[in-house]
């Protein structure tokens, strides 16, 4: 499967979201676990290696923090020149048969989500080794150029 991999910076903020989370979160008795690895699926299909780049991803955009009934979790929007692609990044879930509570929902609704647009990331195929672990068997670094605003 093709996934997106954040870069270190990105990766290193969304952690630290997730650990926020966590200890906001905390009950006695709920298992929280954050999310390993931190990637992005594109599709089921693996992709090439030399294909990797074509296929032309123009933008990956985050959206809001949501909240499902075990797990947090920010969608995402990746452009591509023909396409439009929704995936999800998934942050935290609840491990045990608690769910989150409507108090639980205010606290993760007042929490702003730190990363808005991936501008430089990995595109990778993951490939599973185990039913408990994943490895990235190839991959290749992309940076998005943005067009800037000027004011006058």
């Amino acid at each position: 499967m093709a996934v997106v991999i954040l870069h270190p910076t990105e990766e290193l903020k969304l952690i630290k979201f997730q650990k926020e989370l966590i200890s906001n979160l905390f009950t006695e008795g709920r298992i929280l676990l954050a999310a390993r690895p931190l990637w992005i699926e594109i599709g089921s299909d693996s992709v090439p290696y030399n294909e990797l780049t074509s296929l032309n991803i123009r933008s990956i955009d985050f959206g809001e923090l949501e909240i499902s009934d075990k797990e947090i979790y920010i969608p995402v929007i990746i452009s591509t020149e023909n396409e439009q692609i929704d995936s999800k990044l998934s942050l935290v879930s609840i491990y045990n048969n608690n769910t989150f509570s409507d108090s639980d929902r205010t606290i993760i609704r007042q929490k702003k989500q730190p990363v808005r647009q991936l501008k430089i990331f990995r595109l990778g195929n993951e490939k599973e080794l185990s039913s408990v672990s994943k490895c990235i068997t190839e991959s290749k670094w992309c940076k998005l150029h943005y067009p800037t605003t000027t004011t006058k």
